[in-house]
């Protein structure tokens, strides 16, 4: 009998590890997709684009399509956001191809017909925000006419005014984020961190920093604490509303590759989540500390998206590759998903009034 060496051995247990995520293999079982039917005739699922899956992963179907020759397959899709009041209407953000808007959960698209022509039908709208006490109030942080811009609608996207425009041209406002207060946040290309307290009418710089900002969070229990990411991928945080922040940099060192590609996530007690090419990182006490959550997935893979269940907060997800991994004790076990395609699973979102509706954006 010949017995492998320890090298050979461990070589083989690696290759018997990935096999599956290069084979594009989705589920526990392993069988391969079953074709979709519709009237005894197969539906072709593209590849790319934007799914829903209404029964917790099990079907996927694509959402595409839309008037005016809209094709998410070949669109960029910057967000995606769901009504919390009424979870059949979901507005979607692109770049280049500005904002759309669906009333039967992405079955059809139609582009909000702004009466005030603020909005542009090309602009790039990077966040969408919903007033969460009104969903009628509605946010969106965009790139138009060489300027990043932040546009407001009373009356849920059908007349839009604008309440902020960067000083500066080639500088965008690349998040806004409404809290239960009705405080409105943005962050901004020139590195700037501001707050309005009255619906955009005026607006305060909290902090200025030396890189530009592409993310904001805040705590959805405490507004006082607060978390931006630069564009360098850096996360700084603050426990008093703005008054001091601290670089959470150092607190990654001892986790290998997880500044690379890292982003940042909350789950709905304000417990902080990144993925990178480390993995799965999460801290329970804003960013001081960290812990490796272990995935079921090679090492060298790493990690695209994190999503928290809306209730249980032991509930949550991450994408890797093409799949989609589910774990119901907080990360000790894991489940795999079918996912939409053999492609990359780059956004995940579920309905917060029934997480058993998923949406999914595949890149190639």
């Amino acid at each position: 009998m010949y017995l492998l060496g320890g090298g050979a051995m461990t070589l083989l247990v690696l290759f018997l590890v990935a096999l599956p995520f290069f084979l594009g293999e989705r589920d526990e079982g392993g069988d391969t997709k079953p074709p979709v039917l519709e009237n005894g005739e197969e539906v072709i699922i593209p590849e790319t684009g934007l799914f829903r899956s209404d029964d917790g992963g099990a079907a996927w179907r694509a959402k595409n399509t839309g008037e005016e020759e809209l094709d998410f397959a070949k669109q960029e899709l910057f967000d995606l956001k769901i009504d919390p009041q009424n979870s059949l209407v979901l507005y979607a953000g692109t770049k280049g191809a500005g904002l759309w808007k669906s009333f039967d959960r992405g079955d059809t698209w139609q582009k909000p017909h702004d009466a005030a022509q603020v909005l542009e039908a090309e602009a790039d709208v990077y966040r969408i925000a919903i007033d969460p006490r009104d969903a009628n109030k509605v946010y969106i942080a965009v790139f138009q006419q060489n300027r990043g811009r932040v546009l407001k609608s009373e009356n849920a996207a059908g007349f839009f005014t604008e309440v902020y425009a960067s000083p500066l041209e080639r500088f965008g406002v690349f998040d806004v984020f409404v809290d239960r207060q009705g405080q409105v946040f943005i962050a901004t290309g020139a590195g700037e961190f501001l707050k309005s307290i009255d619906g955009g009418k005026s607006w305060r710089v909290v902090r200025r920093f030396a890189d530009g900002l592409v993310r904001l969070f805040i705590d959805p229990l405490n507004s006082s604490s607060l978390y931006v990411v630069s564009a360098k991928g850096k996360i700084f945080s603050s426990y008093d509303a703005g008054k001091t922040w601290q670089d959470l940099e150092p607190t990654f060192k001892s986790f290998a590759g997880s500044a690379k590609n890292r982003k940042l996530f909350l789950d709905t007690r304000g417990a902080l989540y990144t993925t990178s090419d480390f993995g799965l990182l999460r801290s329970q006490n804003g960013g001081r500390k960290w812990e490796a959550v272990p995935l079921i997935i090679p090492s060298s893979v790493g990690a695209l998206w994190f999503t928290p269940h809306p209730v249980n907060t032991d509930i949550f997800y991450a994408t890797a590759l093409s799949n989609i991994y589910k774990t119901s004790d907080g990360g000790e076990s894991w489940q795999t998903l079918r996912s939409p395609s053999v492609n990359r699973a780059t956004f995940f979102l579920l309905d917060q009034q029934n997480p058993e509706v998923m949406y999914a954006f595949v890149s190639e």
